[in-house]
């Protein structure tokens, strides 16, 4: 490592051919032949010495998700939908704080009689939208649910890609740009004045 095919010509005029036997040759014949710096460098890479910070590999993340074991059954569309924007408002502002969109959501549900199963889908555009990824799990829910009483409700955003780097689609609105501000109105709120400063009105209305 490190010796290209000039260096390599000086070293095996000194005898030197392999890795081993730069390890073991004398340090001070061998930088007043290459030079001090360099001839300490090879040396040390040769002895598998290396004065650098060990660091762990940044892993990116594989997917962000939220889910909810429930207070009690629900039965009806109406009560999960709920649950699901609860727990996409969370995913939604996860991925926009860690600056990822996602191209794929997973809706999952643990039944009554603790069996579990989920539903996924691709989407065209990757997305961190809180609306889009509600409504999203809605349909899913829809497709996927045959009415057993839920236990658990879950939301998962995978697929990720850096949100500093967004293809543009044709289908951006102005709605669609009028909810990316309220997304980033709300976060900030939110991340100033705690999680509960801010909420949905049919989140009240539940708890009246």
């Amino acid at each position: 490592y490190f010796v290209g095919r000039s260096a390599r010509t000086k070293l095996n005029n000194l005898g030197i051919s392999t890795i081993g036997e730069l390890a073991q040759f004398d340090l001070d014949l061998l930088m007043s032949h290459v030079g001090k710096k360099y001839g300490q460098t090879i040396h040390n890479y040769a002895n598998g010495i290396s004065l650098e910070a060990v660091e762990e590999p940044e892993v990116q993340n594989k997917g962000i998700g939220n889910s909810v074991t429930l207070s009690h059954d629900i039965t009806d569309m109406e009560s999960a939908c709920q649950v699901l924007l609860s727990l996409a408002e969370t995913v939604g502002s996860r991925l926009r704080d860690e600056h990822y969109r996602c191209f794929s959501i997973t809706v999952e549900i643990k039944d009554w009689d603790f069996k579990r199963t989920s539903h996924q889908t691709t989407l065209p555009d990757a997305t961190d939208s809180t609306q889009t990824i509600y409504e999203v799990s809605c349909k899913l829910l829809r497709e996927h649910w045959d009415f057993t009483p839920l236990r658990l409700l879950g939301i998962r955003a995978g697929k990720l890609s850096d949100s500093q780097y967004q293809q543009m689609s044709l289908f951006d609105t102005p709605i669609t740009e009028k909810q990316k501000k309220l997304d980033s109105a709300i976060d900030s709120i939110r991340n100033r004045f705690g999680t509960d400063s801010i909420k949905r009105a049919s989140f009240l209305d539940e708890q009246a």
